[in-house]
């Protein structure tokens, strides 16, 4: 039956007068052709490279590194560009391990022609690049022809003072938040593109997503969706691509990128520029002298956030990369022995009530403010020590996110309490 469908191919080829290469076809059907310079097992659903390429290759790759003192010409490098970017289909890392020699050769070739021998410090840095092509060959060289099928879903966006992120997966959204380390003064582009790399950092790290998952990242900004989809991109934004395609390697998961309107993505814009009416924190010079005379030293911090925690260990309001877990009053503080405690004050009887169910000491900050709803259920904790520490003003720092809540410092002082249940 396979050399009859065989035979009638060929007839009509003859038919429309198309000329047939023997030499280049393969006339039997099995399941591991090669078509394009690509071996294909259609059993397994993956393609990869056949040895004549990766031969070629690694041949190529020793020829440019056998002697350091032989000349190269621009024509020579255009040719080894050529051979490794066509490993593109199963090697993700072939155009931007490449970037760096397509600048040599497009500078030289401004002002001179492609027999223009190439100097031997440009020719010491593309040996350093060919460095990478070596480990590549021997341990990455296929890719999965299965359908992509996204299993979770990322929607990002970036501001001034962070990222934000939404990941959906079968109905089920979890939000994501985190602020950047130092002041950054990025492009809009360079900005939004690292908020996706941030946000699937943190979104692995913490379980979120999983290996070898397929991933839809939604972004507002098109210049990212396309690096994202072409995986190429400038000389600007090369480090980040490569941190993120290494990244979704790590973890065995396929990434693609769509485009959503920024007028839809208001949640994740939100999420950025998180706006907390109580990002405030206690002067960490107060705190630390507060716990010295206390002898007394937190193991976490149970309201804060990755930019205003006093100790390692933090919950925080939302996910961040770095927390111990999402909304304090319903973590297990069982696990700790020493805990230390600013909340808001819309949670300060909660908390208040957690501790008298709780075995544990903690270190209290509340505002002393005459006729508080709280004052009842904190007669009921066992006070060791209180301090009056001074006005909100005087001791505490305020956070971006309550700068852009726009809200006031709350009035009165502040109160340490030093409890034990």
């Amino acid at each position: 039956e396979a050399e009859s469908g065989v035979k009638q191919i060929l007839d009509l080829f003859v038919s429309l007068e198309l000329t047939v290469n023997f030499a280049k076809s393969m006339l039997i059907p099995h399941q591991n052709p090669t078509f394009l310079g690509i071996l294909w097992d259609t059993r397994n659903l993956e393609a990869s490279l056949p040895l004549k390429r990766r031969c070629a290759i690694e041949l190529a790759i020793k020829d440019w590194g056998k002697n350091v003192t032989t000349s190269r010409t621009v024509r020579q490098l255009a040719s080894l560009i050529g051979l490794l970017q066509a490993t593109h289909f199963v090697n993700h890392f072939a155009l931007i391990k490449t970037h760096h020699m397509n600048l040599i050769k497009d500078n030289i070739l401004k002002s001179n022609d492609w027999e223009c021998l190439i100097s031997q410090q440009q020719i010491a840095s593309i040996r350093e690049d060919l460095l990478w092509w070596t480990n590549w060959i021997d341990s990455r060289m296929s890719r999965s022809l299965l359908k992509f099928k996204e299993t979770v879903m990322i929607t990002t966006d970036a501001s001034p003072s962070g990222f934000g992120a939404i990941i959906l997966r079968n109905s089920v959204s979890t939000k994501l938040r985190g602020v950047w380390h130092q002041p950054i003064e990025l492009s809009q582009n360079k900005r939004e593109f690292k908020a996706v790399l941030e946000s699937l950092r943190c979104a692995f790290k913490k379980k979120v997503i999983f290996n070898k998952e397929d991933v839809m990242v939604r972004t507002d900004n098109q210049a990212v969706m396309n690096i994202i989809n072409k995986q190429t991109t400038t000389e600007s934004l090369i480090q980040i691509l490569v941190e993120l395609l290494e990244l979704m390697e790590t973890h065995n998961c396929r990434i693609k990128a769509t485009y959503i309107p920024g007028s839809n993505n208001s949640e994740a814009d939100n999420l950025s520029r998180f706006k907390d009416t109580y990002d405030l924190q206690l002067d960490p010079v107060i705190f630390n002298n507060l716990c010295s005379s206390l002898n007394y030293y937190p193991e976490i911090d149970l309201f804060a956030s990755t930019n205003n925690t006093q100790v390692k260990k933090f919950f925080s309001q939302i996910l961040e990369e770095n927390n111990c877990g999402t909304d304090a009053l319903l973590q297990n503080w069982s696990n700790f022995n020493l805990l230390y405690a600013f909340p808001p004050p819309i949670l300060i009887p909660s908390t208040i009530q957690k501790l008298l169910e709780t075995r544990n000491t903690c270190l209290l900050i509340l505002p002393d403010w005459e006729g508080a709803t709280w004052i009842p259920l904190m007669m009921e904790l066992k006070i060791l020590k209180q301090i009056t520490l001074g006005s909100f003003t005087q001791v505490t720092i305020q956070g971006d996110s309550f700068k852009l809540s726009q809200s006031p410092t709350p009035p009165g002082l502040l109160k340490a309490y030093l409890t034990s249940n």
